[in-house]
């Protein structure tokens, strides 16, 4: 018998918490709804937060693939760029992500994991963007775009426009104001 196993997983396991809620998602339901062993589900996700870390690895991977080559435009502007895509190939799987953030809240022991994520997201996007994420000042900028990131996230995910203007125009906010609050810390 051939499984399905990787990304058709992963595609099952958001299709089922975006249909059934992420409280009450637990990887034997998974198994159950893609029809596979237990012990399938297992390897490829060891624990339900690895459904999110490997949602971030397949983003992180589209990002790769297709980011432009070169430090062309102002730190700000890259990073800025980065991020809308990352939304963007985030998009197909919103459904999933409102249902996470909204439930998050009722399962705290998963908050750590998703912490991380939004931490290994920012750290991925400032080393696209030619940036340095290590030593104090890199650190700083990585717990600067998290926090940014994070609310911005929480501005995508209820924004309802088809050209993201109000979360294009968070976004752009944010990272000017940590700007203006240390000059050229993007850059």
């Amino acid at each position: 018998m051939v499984v399905e196993i990787g990304s058709g997983l992963l595609d099952k396991a958001l299709a089922l918490i975006a249909e059934e809620g992420y409280a009450t998602f637990t990887l034997a339901r998974l198994a159950s709804h893609a029809g596979v062993p237990l012990a399938d589900v297992y390897r490829a996700f060891p624990a339900r937060t690895a459904v999110m870390t490997e949602l971030g690895a397949r983003i992180d991977a589209a990002m790769e693939a297709g980011a432009p080559s070169g430090t062309e435009g102002t730190a700000r502007d890259r990073i800025f760029d980065l991020v809308m895509t990352r939304l963007e190939l985030l998009a197909p799987y919103k459904n999933a992500l409102l249902v996470f953030a909204r439930e998050l809240p009722r399962v705290p022991q998963d908050a750590i994991g998703a912490a991380r994520g939004l931490d290994h997201a920012s750290r991925r996007v400032l080393t696209m963007a030619g940036l340095d994420a290590g030593g104090v000042r890199g650190q700083m900028r990585v717990q600067s775009l998290t926090a940014i990131y994070a609310r911005v996230l929480k501005r995508w995910i209820d924004d309802d426009d088809p050209g993201l203007a109000p979360t294009m125009a968070l976004l752009d906010r944010w990272l000017r104001r940590a700007e203006n609050l240390t000059p050229n810390f993007w850059g």
